[in-house]
């Protein structure tokens, strides 16, 4: 079974992230939802939960200066194999910033939970694991005709 942690940047606007918590594990996985963290809490928790993948939602703050801090922190507990899967609010321009740092994919509105899972279904399967750019979903992308999604009602 995939161990995913679940984090957030913030304790606000939380439906999007409860909704997409309850969608992995749908799809059968065991999702830790740590709620709002720091990038070291996020690290300790990846550690002690021994965990597959790392999911970062990012609200309210910068996402490049957000996973530098986190992957630093990963580091330094040697985690750095964990990929890292962000969602949220994520403008397009830094995607690829984000991808260079080791971020396998990137979910923004709109995104569909099942594709979600599949894709990290996907790349659990994977290796090595590789960024896929089909996971590039950004807000000013329109939301996926049909099936449940990650937004807020």
């Amino acid at each position: 079974m995939i161990r995913f942690l679940l984090a957030s940047d913030t304790s606000g606007h939380t439906a999007g992230y409860y909704v997409v918590a309850q969608g992995l594990r749908d799809a059968g996985m065991e999702v830790i939802a740590l709620g709002h963290s720091e990038p070291a809490g996020v690290a300790d928790a990846a550690l002690q939960e021994d965990v597959d993948f790392i999911g970062y939602r990012i609200s309210d703050r910068d996402p490049v200066a957000l996973i530098s801090v986190l992957r630093a922190a990963m580091a330094e507990r040697d985690i750095s194999q964990l990929p890292i899967v962000v969602g949220g609010i994520v403008r397009k321009s830094v995607i690829p910033s984000l991808k260079e740092m080791g971020v396998i994919g990137v979910f923004g509105p709109g995104s569909r939970l099942p594709d979600i899972a599949a894709f990290v279904f996907a790349h659990k399967a994977a290796a090595p694991m590789e960024s896929d750019p089909a996971s590039e979903v950004s807000p000013e992308s329109p939301p996926s005709a049909g099936g449940r999604d990650a937004r807020s009602s």
